[in-house]
């Protein structure tokens, strides 16, 4: 990993991205982390002699700030693979033709790092303009698109290359990216339930020498105002109740500070709320669910904003 390291300290498109923390410090993606624990026994020499090939890679599509990025860090930390950040902006040159070389030369690159998971990162920003529809780079985000997707699907099989990709907006894609053979599989990442809430928040607590032990009825309280909150939404609320709480010379976190926290947070959901209804209605039908069913539906931002209690 060091070699490799050293080897991507040249170029501009990829830096290596070591990361402390396993898949325990992901709260929920139950069905995620299921379904991954299946692709980690493929790695193995004995899934290539009962003939299986290597896993492609997968892409998480979700609304900002629900960990898909995180996942993957903790992904490459669980896997014990090095994990390769790959830079699309950095591909695109001013000279005639620059661009296509250098996705050559970086895929050439990923190929002798093997073996590796190579991480995009809102993969929709770097391939914008992609789908031809009005831009006046003379054609070149095409071309250097084309380039990655005849190489995801025509890569060798004998290289471990495992492609992580993160999207938050799916209408930003081309939809020849989203044919099976580019991924094993595309996955949503929707806002925490409330199991998932509790774990996400008894993790970042932890992380800051806090204590979680709140009984049930606080427990529910602080995950009955903090519905339609995202995870990194969540880790700010752990951050700002830790300042509340020593602020009043409190020896630690009480639930009324987390209370506190998540009524002053004006969660995204509630800004991008038509936005991501529209993802997950698509989500339905294309995608497989990165959590489990939850008792708790998740409410909509009008629910929430109308002040009607929907229980389900």
């Amino acid at each position: 990993m060091e070699e490799k390291a050293k080897i991507l300290a040249k170029p501009d498109w990829g830096s290596y991205f070591p990361w402390p923390d396993d898949m325990s410090s992901v709260g929920g993606l139950d069905a995620f982390k299921s379904w991954l624990s299946k692709r980690q026994k493929g790695l193995s020499s004995k899934a290539r002699e009962f003939g299986l090939p290597y896993p492609k890679g997968v892409l998480l599509l979700g609304t900002p700030g629900t960990g898909k990025s995180l996942t993957v860090k903790c992904m490459a930390k669980e896997w014990d693979l090095p994990l390769i950040r790959f830079d699309m902006g950095a591909i695109f040159q001013s000279l005639v033709g620059q661009s296509e070389e250098n996705m050559r030369m970086s895929l050439a690159q990923v190929e002798a790092l093997s073996p590796v998971i190579l991480w995009i990162d809102e993969m929709e920003k770097g391939l914008a303009g992609s789908g031809g529809g009005g831009g006046n780079d003379s054609g070149t985000t095409q071309r250097v698109f084309g380039t990655l997707l005849s190489w995801m699907q025509e890569r060798s099989k004998d290289d471990l290359i495992y492609v992580a990709a993160t999207v938050n907006n799916i209408n930003s894609l081309p939809p020849e990216l989203l044919r099976k053979g580019r991924f094993d599989e595309i996955f949503w990442v929707d806002l925490p339930p409330s199991k998932e809430r509790k774990e996400i928040l008894e993790i970042h607590l932890s992380k800051n020498n806090q204590k979680s032990d709140f009984t049930k009825e606080e427990w529910e309280s602080v995950l009955d105002v903090s519905k339609n909150f995202s995870g990194a939404e969540l880790e700010n609320v752990v951050q700002d109740a830790m300042y509340e709480a020593f602020y009043s010379d409190e020896s630690e976190v009480k639930s009324h500070h987390l209370i506190a926290s998540i009524s002053n947070t004006i969660p995204l959901a509630q800004t991008m709320s038509s936005a991501i209804e529209i993802q997950r209605d698509w989500a339905k039908s294309n995608c497989r669910m990165a959590q489990r069913d939850d008792a708790e539906k998740i409410l909509s931002v009008q629910d929430s904003l109308s002040g009607r209690k929907v229980i389900i």
